[in-house]
């Protein structure tokens, strides 16, 4: 009679400790959900407000050139100014990085600066110094609109990097939680098979198949404990440092910084040219590296043609004597036009935070390089071309 007590509450055990693993299992992933899309959509408002505000600068610059009608453009920069405003106030209880409220507040102050400068130039107008209206707007206006671009490059770098930590905390609390049920589990199986054992009439059960238990640190980021930190207050002023750069030299700069905040060995930048992708610019290697690398075709199975065609991060294992790497895409409102291939330190390849600042330079340095010739070999074809390069 002992016994069956017993079994029954091992049953009742196992019931429980399933339900309730399954349900803390359930939330968790359901905050995953809700960091990722949560920090998707906020990435993507101030993405928009980027746009915004090079519009109104476009707009200002037009109603002041000669030749074009004011009031069109007029119209259209107070309406970009009020959709400025409008979105700051909207993301502003959506922001989650430590810094978030001084970020906004100078956003703020800069969008105040640009309207003034709007206003400003519009008087001039009216009183007929066209003058002193177009140098207002290409010089003061030009400059305040620059420091609201990168306020707004580095809230978006900073959010998508607490988001992407908000994220992994929960997929490692889900991990946690089926590592404790699995664990429950295996205890109390093999109390049951010792009650069995001992009983005078023993419960005959069939042995268990053997079930490891994985540790769920090590399932959730394997290798990566003893990685240091990243600092994403670098990595948010390499975003600002793309943000400003204006020729190849001063992109070489910045890569050279973004290399020692990724911890990375160097880089490639892959640009696509119809069906193959072309290496444009290389940090970390040796100067001929480009010109051996040669164009990779896009269905070539590697996983740089892959992040392009996919749009999506792709990362290549560390082996017992090689790097890992990470392939970011470069995204654009047209669509994927390249990717950034960085060559990583052992378990930075599955580092959540390094994967997540990977992302946010190669979108970033997607609106920089667009415009910056790509070197092809004409000794290589696409179809031919070698698969091996990440």
């Amino acid at each position: 009679m002992r016994v069956r007590s017993r079994i029954r509450l091992l049953v009742a055990f196992f019931a429980i400790a399933g339900a309730a693993g399954g349900a803390f299992t359930v939330v968790a992933h359901r905050r995953a959900e809700i960091a990722l899309e949560s920090g998707r959509a906020v990435s993507d408002t101030l993405e928009r407000m980027v746009l915004t505000a090079a519009d109104v600068a476009a707009a200002q610059q037009a109603y002041v050139s000669p030749g074009q009608p004011d009031q069109p453009w007029l119209e259209r920069s107070a309406t970009l100014l009020r959709q400025l405003a409008d979105a700051a106030a909207a993301v502003r209880a959506q922001l989650r990085s430590p810094n978030a409220a001084a970020a906004i507040a100078d956003i703020d102050r800069a969008l105040q600066a640009v309207t003034k400068i709007d206003v400003a130039a519009q008087v001039d107008m009216s009183q007929g110094q066209n003058v002193l209206a177009a140098d207002l707007i290409f010089n003061e206006g030009r400059d305040a609109t620059a420091t609201l671009t990168t306020g707004l490059r580095a809230l978006q770098a900073a959010e998508l990097s607490g988001w992407t930590v908000e994220r992994a905390r929960a997929e490692l609390q889900e991990w946690l939680a089926l590592g404790g049920v699995a664990l429950a589990w295996t205890i109390g199986l093999l109390i049951l098979l010792r009650i069995g054992a001992a009983s005078d009439s023993p419960v005959i059960l069939p042995e268990p198949a053997p079930q490891p238990v994985a540790d769920p640190v090590a399932v959730a980021v394997p290798e990566a404990a003893g990685l240091q930190a990243l600092d994403l207050a670098a990595a948010a002023e390499v975003c600002a440092q793309l943000a400003r750069v204006s020729d190849a030299s001063g992109l070489r700069t910045v890569l050279e910084h973004a290399a020692t905040v990724l911890d990375a060995r160097g880089f490639v930048v892959w640009l696509g040219a119809g069906e193959a992708l072309f290496p444009v610019l290389a940090h970390g290697y040796d100067d001929r590296l480009l010109r051996r690398l040669g164009p990779i075709a896009r269905l070539a199975d590697n996983a740089t043609a892959d992040a392009w065609r996919s749009g999506e991060l792709r990362a290549v294992m560390a082996g017992a004597m090689t790097h890992g790497a990470i392939v970011a895409p470069m995204a654009t409102p047209a669509g994927c036009v390249g990717v950034l291939a960085t060559e990583v330190a052992r378990g930075r390849e599955i580092d959540p935070a390094t994967r997540a600042v990977a992302v946010m330079i190669a979108a970033q340095l997607a609106g920089v390089v667009a415009a910056l010739p790509v070197e092809r070999d004409a000794s290589q074809s696409p179809e031919t071309a070698a698969s091996g390069a990440l």
